[in-house]
């Protein structure tokens, strides 16, 4: 009988080798599937750590990754934005459909960024602007997406600061030119009154001539201030007698204009602030002024401008006075009231509601609280009243 063409003994050496090489597989595949798992953690740690936001999509624009970022501006979390489709979770095209089917066509689109206004969870407005990038091996998109809106706003305020720069140079150079003429039509009136003391109605007239060229003097005065730095001349103010002082200077206008001037007063138990007085003076000025023509626009029954003053917190007895006292300062006129873009407006240079007038007083004074680290803000109801606050901090400046 013939040997068999088969040796078994090195058919079983050939299988162990098969084995051995399949185990020995087994455990490659076993550690390459670590690595990689591995390289996915580090991978998508990087990802979470972007200050950027970044969205991965599928090629129907189904989101399959929402990092950290984008969750935070937005105000949606990363499981609830997953599967589902991006246009739809932002409301507009991010991809748009002509896209896909330009990338199907093999046609290079490569980037394309826009912005657009998103509104997130709790109500904020922001400009937002994404980058949409093709995956090359055409299975899917990556959209980089981030939160523009401070820079915008920035931009929008270098912009109106060069702006109101410029005009501001303008408006020097002219203001300086009329007030020249301005002193001198004074001089000459002042001269004509004393000639016609005994003249009532040449008088008259030279009074109103006086009157028109001291309120040409205050527009030109804004308007210099406006243009030139603040240099506070800080010192300790007693802000409650400086009310008081303010108060009865102007209660003969209050009399002359038939309004009623009034103060409210608590018990302050610190009425001292760090501040410049005769700015602060323009402050209330500026203030007022407004309080009366919004009495004179609206011509209500009870004709009245009140101030008042307190310490917020207010003193508790046998407490100690709290680190962060505040001095809030408010005046109320039962005027015609303000309207909500008014009240978002007011603040702006050369924004004005009155006939007359360059819209730069309340302007002035947001620039002097500012340098005073003062907060102001206003509450209206329209053709009822309107009332302004400023408040200052009191830290470190305790009563003696």
């Amino acid at each position: 009988m013939q040997d068999s063409p088969f040796n078994i003994k090195e058919l079983e050496k050939q299988l162990q080798k098969i084995t051995s090489g399949n185990t020995e597989l087994v455990k490659l595949t076993i550690r390459l599937n670590e690595e990689l798992k591995t390289k996915n953690i580090e991978l998508q740690d990087i990802i979470e750590s972007l200050p950027q936001g970044l969205i991965a999509t599928d090629t129907q624009g189904v989101i399959v990754h929402f990092n950290k970022a984008v969750s935070e501006f937005t105000q949606i979390a990363s499981k609830e934005a997953q599967s589902k489709k991006i246009n739809v979770l932002f409301g507009i095209q991010i991809i748009p459909d002509n896209f896909i089917s330009l990338q199907k066509k093999g046609e290079k689109s490569h980037f394309m960024s826009r912005q657009f206004s998103y509104t997130n969870k709790k109500q904020i407005k922001q400009k937002l602007e994404y980058t949409l990038v093709p995956l090359q091996t055409t299975a899917g998109f990556i959209v980089h997406i981030e939160n523009i809106t401070l820079i915008e706003k920035l931009k929008q305020e270098a912009e109106r600061k060069n702006r109101l720069a410029i005009m501001g140079k303008m408006a020097a150079s002219i203001a300086h030119e009329i007030r020249n003429p301005l002193t001198s039509i004074d001089l000459f009136s002042s001269m004509l009154a004393k000639e016609f003391k005994k003249d009532t109605e040449n008088l008259e007239t030279i009074n109103y001539i006086q009157q028109s060229v001291k309120t040409a003097n205050y527009v030109i005065s804004n308007l210099l201030q406006y243009t030139k730095p603040l240099q506070l001349n800080k010192k300790k103010i007693n802000m409650q007698k400086l009310l008081q002082k303010f108060y009865k200077m102007n209660q003969p206008l209050a009399k002359q204009q038939k309004y009623e001037l009034l103060i409210e007063e608590q018990q302050l138990q610190n009425p001292f602030i760090e501040g410049d007085q005769e700015l602060l003076i323009q402050v209330f000025n500026n203030i007022f002024s407004n309080a009366l023509q919004a009495l004179q626009k609206s011509k209500p029954q009870k004709n009245c401008i009140t101030i008042s003053i307190k310490n917020n917190p207010p003193p508790q007895k046998n407490k100690p006075t709290p680190q962060n006292e505040e001095l809030i300062i408010s005046i109320q006129d039962c005027g015609c009231g303000m309207s909500e873009e008014t009240k978002k407006q007011i603040f702006t240079p050369f924004y004005t509601t009155k006939d007359k007038g360059i819209g730069l007083g309340m302007s002035i004074t947001k620039n002097i609280l500012d340098e005073h680290q003062a907060e102001i803000w206003i509450e209206s109801i329209p053709d009822k009243t309107t009332t302004i606050f400023i408040k200052f901090n009191q830290s470190g400046l305790k009563k003696k």
